[in-house]
């Protein structure tokens, strides 16, 4: 017997996938380049690292896409679905074009989709908290790998 509760379970996993072929890249992208670490070693590094990163800091960012950007009580089995499938289907059409795409942008647009449907999109933290930390932290990213080749 099928248990409607299986479609998220495998759009998860679904999505799990696609994570690591969009995740796995730019993670260890420079270090494979370099001649750093061996191919063969990079997938079961990431799984500690990504586990790691869960338990460390999974929690406050589960909080704030699971529930300051859409009402919890909006979400149903098959909003989840939907929501999940949006997700795993645009990062497994980016891995098929190998263009890096990043996993909580698709995610959190996947939920603002819904959330202004509803209306019930919590513009604040959208626009303070989410949107300007995707500008500024690429660009303290570049800021701190140029000063780095240059002193070095």
């Amino acid at each position: 017997m099928f248990d409607i509760l299986l479609v998220p379970f495998i759009l998860s996993m679904f999505l799990s996938i696609n994570m690591g072929g969009s995740g796995t890249a730019p993670a260890f992208a420079s270090a494979f380049g370099a001649n750093l670490i061996r191919k063969d070693l990079i997938p079961g590094l990431f799984g500690i690292f990504v586990f790691w990163g869960a338990v460390l800091a999974g929690k406050k960012v589960v909080l704030t896409i699971g529930q300051e950007i859409l009402a919890p009580e909006i979400m149903s089995l098959t909003l989840t679905s939907i929501i999940l499938f949006s997700v795993s289907l645009s990062l497994l059409i980016a891995n098929i074009l190998m263009v890096p795409q990043s996993t909580s942008q698709s995610t959190v647009f996947a939920l603002v989709g819904p959330a202004i449907y509803f209306d019930k999109l919590n513009l604040k933290v959208l626009f303070i908290n989410i949107i300007p930390t995707w500008f500024v932290m690429p660009i303290l990213a570049f800021i701190l790998t140029y000063f780095s080749a240059v002193i070095l």
